[in-house]
């Protein structure tokens, strides 16, 4: 018992630590609500170790005191202050990789990416086995386009850490970086279960669909001969929603952007007068006269409250991320025949024009399109009834397919992803779904069709089980 309490404290600490990005990996909504209120409470013992910081000489801090200061600092939105700490810090101590990580890091923000590289560069050399400086490292790939492909040394050294793998597989953009993240996760020839996701999603982002392909089958073919006897829920916005919600609008405002909840907020805002705990992300849509991607990303970068993430690289939106652990996607809407789009990278949503209302939300005046059409078109007749499995890619009504390829692809991931949580109703669906339509193979269908019967017997088996169970305690 002693050892299972050092192990929730444990965990606790690093949850804390890592920041509100991790939060939805704790199992129940209203401990993840206990830890963001913690997180927002430690913002004031950050403000008051940047206010100490402020009152010495500079230059004077140790370099550990200089590093806490200067987290504090981006920690409370004050990039300013950060990157003073770290160059007054710099002037005296020249041989910290820490220190040359965090001046790298700086730098990206500020869209200095060849003296970002020059840092970190420093920083590798000095402390080859620096997480931090890899993870950086990939940050600068995105932005360095100069045809050097990913470096497989960084993987082989920390493909052990799922998160820095998945980090890497979503910098992929080429058959190249993809054949060296097989030849690191898979040296044997076979891939590792635990890597088949990333990697799928690697192959996706290289376009190489086929390989993705056989690998979710793989995945698909696993989980259906084991699935879990107990749902799991997907990732969420939970309470932090709101908050997202409030804090984007308010800033979009502040610049005069016109915009509007769409999607799913928009369901959330009519239905429940809320963003819907169980989605995923805020959806804001912005209109294409007003959709200036340059002034958007330095008007976000700029707020404290939030960082950019890292969708796919054709993706046409914004993905932005709360300090509170809220995904936001800022979507660009135009008009096509007289209809209204916004895309995804491999499906488009058609609306018919829509005019605008309000809704209130924590004392900010939320600006959705008016009426039920919108919802109708966007999720049928049914929008007023819960449905926490809908997938807009594969159910959204008022979808178009734009790419046939990359869509078969997701429909195969989505599958895994669904058997893996043990929604086995809700994957056999998927999977009539993609064997009656266009985008599978002749093989992926077959496959499909000896699953699906057995899949049905089993869901038959865990009904009945259930009934018995709750019949004995019922008694």
């Amino acid at each position: 018992m002693a050892l299972k309490r050092k192990l929730k404290s444990l965990a606790r600490k690093v949850i804390l630590k890592a920041g509100p990005s991790v939060l939805w990996l704790v199992p129940n909504e209203k401990r993840r609500n206990r830890l963001r209120f913690e997180m927002f409470r430690r913002r004031k013992d950050h403000l008051a170790i940047v206010e100490e910081a402020a009152k010495q000489p500079r230059g004077s801090l140790s370099l550990d005191r200089t590093l806490l200061a200067a987290r504090s600092a981006r920690v409370i939105g004050r990039d300013d202050i950060n990157r003073d700490l770290l160059e007054a810090c710099h002037e005296r101590v020249k041989t910290s990789a820490v220190l040359l990580n965090a001046l790298a890091n700086d730098r990206i923000k500020s869209g200095h990416y060849e003296e970002a590289q020059t840092l970190n560069a420093r920083a590798r050399i000095l402390s080859p086995v620096n997480k931090a400086a890899a993870r950086t490292e990939l940050r600068l790939h995105k932005h360095i386009k100069d045809g050097t492909p990913l470096n497989g040394a960084l993987l082989r050294r920390f493909k052990a850490d799922m998160s820095f793998v998945w980090s890497f597989c979503k910098a992929c953009e080429t058959k190249e970086d993809l054949d060296q993240i097989f030849e690191v996760l898979a040296p044997t020839g076979t891939l590792p279960a635990k890597y088949i996701r990333p990697y799928s999603n690697a192959a996706l982002r290289a376009e190489q669909f086929d390989l993705g392909r056989v690998q979710f089958l793989r995945a698909i073919e696993a989980a259906a001969e084991k699935p879990p006897t107990k749902t799991t829920a997907a990732k969420s916005i939970g309470d932090a929603g709101s908050e997202a919600l409030v804090d984007i609008v308010k800033l979009l405002n502040t610049a005069s952007v016109p915009h509007f909840a769409a999607a799913g907020s928009c369901l959330g805002m009519v239905r429940e007068g809320r963003p819907l705990p169980h989605d995923n992300d805020i959806d804001i849509g912005i209109m294409e006269a007003d959709f200036d991607q340059d002034a958007l990303l330095a008007l976000t970068e700029d707020s404290p409250l939030f960082t950019s993430s890292q969708p796919h690289p054709k993706s046409p939106k914004i993905g932005l991320k709360h300090i509170n652990g809220a995904e936001i996607d800022l979507f660009k809407f135009y008009e096509e025949d007289g209809m209204i789009w916004h895309n995804g990278v491999f499906v488009r949503w058609g609306n018919k024009p829509f005019s605008y209302e309000t809704r209130p939300l924590n004392g900010t005046d939320i600006t959705i399109p008016a009426g039920t059409d919108y919802l109708v078109e966007n999720y049928g007749t049914g929008w007023d009834q819960p449905d926490p499995l809908f997938d807009a890619f594969l159910n959204g009504p008022n979808r178009e397919v734009i790419w046939d390829e990359y869509y078969a692809a997701h429909m195969l991931r989505t599958i895994n992803l669904t058997l893996r949580r043990g929604n086995l109703a809700k994957a056999v669906g998927f999977m009539r779904d993609g064997i009656d339509g266009p985008y599978l193979t002749r093989l992926e269908k077959d496959v499909l069709r000896v699953i699906v019967p057995a899949m049905e017997r089993k869901i038959v088996a865990h009904a009945e089980k259930a009934a018995t169970q709750e019949t004995q305690v019922n008694g």
